[in-house]
C-alpha cells in the first residue's frame, strides 16, 4: 500500500511532550510531583477509606453534588450513592514503611494529584470548538491520567495475575500482590506510562446521554442515562 502524504501541521509548542520516563518533567508536574513527595515523609493522614476514581471526577457526573447513579453490575442494584462510598476501598493504599509501621499517606499523596485531576476537568469541561490547551497542561493531563489508570482495582488485578502466571514459570505458589508492592509500582511507572498518552491526539467526546462508565465493578451512570452503551452514533 503506497501512502500520499496530504498535509503537514506544526507542532504548535515547538517542543515533543514527553516526559522521557522521568528525565524531562514539565514545570507544572514537577511542582505538584515535589508536593506528593513532601507528603509522602510525614504521618498525619488517618483517612481509611481510599477512592481509586476522585470525588472531583465522581462530582462531575452528579445530579446533586454529593451522589452519582450507580449500576453494580455483579448484583443488578441500580440507585444513587453518596460519592464517599462509591469506587471506595478501605485501606486500599496502606503500606508499611522503614520502621514496619502500617500508614495510610499514600492517600494524602494521591489527594495531590486529585487536586491537579480536579483543576484539569474544571478546563476540559469549559472548552469549546477550536480552543487549545498549552502545553504544560497537556503534559500534567498524560500524568494524571496514567495514575488514574493505573490505580484501579482492574489494574490491580492485572499485576495480580502477572506475578501469579511469574510465579507459576518457576513452579512456586501464587501470591496475592500486596499493598506495598502495588503502589511502588504505581509511583515508579507513572512518567513511563504517561509517555503512551502525548503522542497521540486528544479529543472530548460529548455524549447527550451523560453516560460515564468505568472499567471497574461498579458502573456508574448519570441519573436519566438509559441502558445502552455510548457509541459515535450518538455522540459528538
Amino acid at each position: 500500500m503506497d501512502w500520499t502524504l496530504v498535509k503537514k501541521v506544526a507542532n504548535p509548542w515547538g517542543i515533543v511532550p514527553m516526559m522521557g520516563g522521568g528525565q524531562s518533567v514539565s514545570p507544572r508536574v514537577r511542582e505538584y510531583m515535589d508536593r506528593v513527595w513532601e507528603e509522602s515523609k510525614k504521618r498525619d493522614c488517618l483517612s481509611r477509606r481510599h477512592h481509586y476514581v476522585p470525588q472531583a471526577h465522581l462530582r462531575a457526573w452528579s445530579p446533586d453534588g454529593k451522589r452519582v447513579r450507580a449500576l453494580h453490575t455483579a448484583n443488578g442494584t441500580d440507585k444513587l450513592l453518596g460519592l464517599r462510598d462509591v469506587c471506595v476501598k478501605e485501606n486500599y493504599y496502606q503500606v508499611t514503611d522503614s520502621s514496619d509501621v502500617l500508614h495510610n499517606q499514600v492517600e494524602a499523596m494521591l489527594a495531590v494529584i486529585d487536586g491537579e485531576t480536579a483543576h484539569l476537568l474544571r478546563r476540559l469541561n469549559q472548552w469549546s470548538p477550536g480552543d487549545d490547551i498549552a502545553v504544560e497542561e497537556f503534559m500534567s493531563l498524560a500524568a494524571v491520567m496514567a495514575f488514574q489508570r493505573n490505580r484501579t482495582p482492574q489494574a490491580r488485578r492485572f499485576l495480580t495475575e502477572m506475578s501469579s502466571w511469574q510465579e507459576r514459570r518457576v513452579n512456586q505458589p501464587a501470591v496475592e500482590y500486596p499493598n506495598d508492592v502495588f503502589v511502588d509500582v504505581l509511583f515508579r511507572t507513572t512518567y513511563g506510562e504517561a509517555d503512551e498518552f502525548p503522542t497521540r491526539q486528544l479529543e472530548l467526546w460529548d455524549d447527550p446521554k451523560g453516560r460515564f462508565i468505568t472499567c471497574d465493578q461498579p458502573i456508574l451512570l448519570s441519573p436519566g442515562a438509559g441502558g445502552t452503551p455510548p457509541s459515535t452514533l450518538h455522540s459528538r
